[in-house]
């Protein structure tokens, strides 16, 4: 059982302007749980620095994942000085395995 999440890499950076120097992706997961603010954690980094060409589409499987648990998603870009993003809109999955439930908001 896992979570396949797909994206395509950012063109601008905050301000607008064109995107040169993308280091890196982090990948950040909150366990939904009652009377619990979101605590997003990182689960995984996607080291695209050393890369010889940039992909325009990018994708991390998360296997660690329990059935019947409510997650929520969302992906930052961090630059080669170490300089964050924005976040992705936030994706949450109710995992209960194929017909799992998907919102984005």
């Amino acid at each position: 059982d896992a979570v396949l999440l797909s994206w395509q890499a950012p063109e601008t950076d905050v301000n607008g302007d064109e995107l040169t120097d993308l280091a890196r992706f982090e990948i950040r997961r909150n366990v939904v749980e009652r009377d619990r603010a979101a605590q997003f954690e990182t689960i995984a980094e996607i080291d695209i620095s050393s890369a010889g060409s940039k992909l325009a589409q990018y994708q991390y499987l998360d296997r660690q994942i329990t059935p019947g648990k409510r997650y929520e998603y969302n992906i930052v870009s961090v630059n080669q000085d170490g300089n964050q993003g924005a976040p992705t809109n936030v994706l949450r999955v109710t995992f209960v395995g194929a017909g799992s439930l998907v919102e984005s908001f």
